[in-house]
C-alpha cells in the first residue's frame, strides 16, 4: 500500500502541514520518480552507482514490504528536487513478531540549497520520531538502513549536529557479486537441479523463518514469488536448504560509472534470496549444505539472462567452504544501522531492536 494524501493519517496530514515544500507521491509519479533516482546517483570514491527503477518507482517497493511512503520536494515549476522513502514490512525481533521499516532513496538534488535541505531531513527525522504513534506505517518503532562502507558522504551526513536522528551501527554484511564465467554456461547444461513445488517452498519457509533478528516473513516470499525460481536440495526425500533466484531486472539494474576511466556499465542481475538451512541440520554441516545449495544457485543462474548472480553474506551467519566458484566473487562491504530519534528510547521494547553478541541477523539484496 502506497501512503499518500488520500489515505494518510490525521496525524501525518498535520504534521505535512507544518512542512508545505513537501508532498507524498502516488502511484502515479512512478514514472517520473523513476527517471529522478536515475539521474541522481550515489558517489562512493572512484565510483558512481545508480539503481535505476526501470519504468516504474513503486515496482521495487511493493516487493520490499506491504507498506511504503515517499516524500518529495518540488520548485515552483513542480520538479522534482528531492525524494526519499519508506517501507515497513512483517519481521520478527529476538524471535516475536514485528514491523520493522528501512529507510532508502535519499536523493537529493545538488540544486538544493542549505536551508530547503535541513527542512527535508527535519521533516525525516519528526516522521520517524512520530511513527510508533502513527498507524500509516503500521505504528512501526524499529527502523533501520544500508550505507556501503566506502560511501563517505552518506556517513558523514549521519553526524550532522543538526540532524538529530541516531544511527547505531548493528552489523556488516558483504554485497557477494558472482559474473558469469565463460564456459560454466555449458556446464550447468548437464546439472540436475531440484525445482519445489510451492507448497514445499511456503511449508519450509513457515516452519524455518523467524529465528533471527530482522528476519523474513512468509509475506516476503509471497510478495516475490512472480518474479523467483525456487531451488532446494533433498535429504532422503526431504528439503533441508531452500532459496529463491530472485529476477531484478523487472524491479531495478544497476548502472556503474567508474570516474577514473570514465567507463559506464549496465549490470543486469539475479539474486540469491532467503538461501535458509533447516534448523534440524547438525552445526557442523550447516556450512556444508548451505555452500552445496549456492554451488547451486550459481550455476543455475547461467541457465537465466542476467550478467551477474548476487547474494549477501551477513556476518555471524553460517560460512560456505572455499569452493572455487566462490573465490570468482566480488566483494564490497557494508553497515546495517539501527535509526532512531532519542525519544523512542523511553519506548517499550526499545532495546529489544538491538543484537547481543549471539544473534545472527538477516539481510536481503532485494530489501536494499
Amino acid at each position: 500500500m502506497i501512503i499518500c494524501m488520500e489515505n494518510a493519517s490525521p496525524g501525518l496530514v498535520q504534521l505535512l502541514q507544518s512542512f508545505p515544500m513537501l508532498s507524498l507521491a502516488t502511484s502515479t509519479q512512478g514514472k517520473e520518480l523513476a527517471v529522478f533516482m536515475e539521474e541522481h546517483s550515489m558517489s562512493t570514491g572512484s565510483l558512481e552507482v545508480t539503481f535505476t527503477r526501470g519504468s516504474d518507482y513503486f515496482g521495487l517497493l511493493a516487493v520490499q514490504g506491504e507498506r511504503s511512503i515517499t516524500m518529495c520536494i518540488r520548485n515552483s515549476e513542480n520538479a522534482l528536487l528531492a525524494v526519499g522513502s519508506l517501507t515497513t514490512r512483517s519481521s520478527f525481533i529476538r524471535g516475536k513478531p514485528a514491523v520493522v521499516g528501512y529507510l532508502q532513496d535519499l536523493r537529493v538534488s545538488k540544486t538544493v540549497n542549505a536551508s530547503l535541505r535541513q527542512k527535508y531531513y527535519e521533516f525525516f527525522t519528526e516522521f520517524v520520531r512520530l511513527s510508533p504513534s502513527l498507524p500509516d506505517l503500521n505504528f512501526c518503532k524499529y527502523f533501520y538502513t544500508a550505507i556501503l562502507s566506502n560511501n563517505a558522504p552518506a556517513k558523514a551526513a549521519l553526524s550532522r549536529e543538526r540532524f538529530t536522528l541516531e544511527y547505531s551501527k548493528l552489523f556488516s554484511y558483504q554485497a557477494w557479486i558472482f559474473p558469469k564465467i565463460p564456459g560454466l554456461g555449458l556446464l550447468s547444461s548437464f546439472q540436475s537441479f531440484d525445482i519445489p513445488t510451492k507448497e514445499e517452498v511456503f511449508a519450509f519457509y513457515n516452519t524455518e523463518l523467524g529465528s533471527s533478528m530482522y528476519d523474513l516473513d512468509p509475506k516476503d516470499i509471497e510478495r516475490l514469488w512472480g518474479y523467483s525460481k525456487p531451488l532446494c536440495l533433498r535429504e532422503h526425500g526431504t528439503g533441508i536448504a531452500f532459496c529463491l533466484l530472485v529476477d531484478m531486472n523487472r524491479l531495478r539494474e544497476m548502472k556503474v560509472l567508474f570516474k577514473n576511466m570514465n567507463l559506464n556499465v549496465s549490470l543486469t542481475s539475479t539474486q540469491v534470496f532467503a538461501l535458509r538451512v533447516a534448523k534440524k541440520i547438525s552445526h557442523k554441516r550447516k556450512s556444508e549444505v548451505k555452500s552445496t545449495l549456492l554451488k547451486q544457485a550459481i550455476l543455475k543462474s547461467y541457465c537465466l539472462k542476467s550478467q551477474v548472480l548476487g547474494y549477501m553474506q551477513v556476518e555471524n551467519d553460517i560460512e560456505v567452504d572455499s569452493h572455487l566458484l566462490f573465490k570468482t566473487k566480488v566483494a564490497t562491504k557494508g553497515d546495517i544501522y539501527r535509526v532512531f530519534h532519542r525519544d523512542h528510547t523511553s519506548l517499550e521494547g526499545f532495546v529489544d531492536g538491538f543484537l547481543r553478541p549471539a544473534h545472527t541477523a538477516t539481510f536481503e539484496w532485494v530489501m536494499s
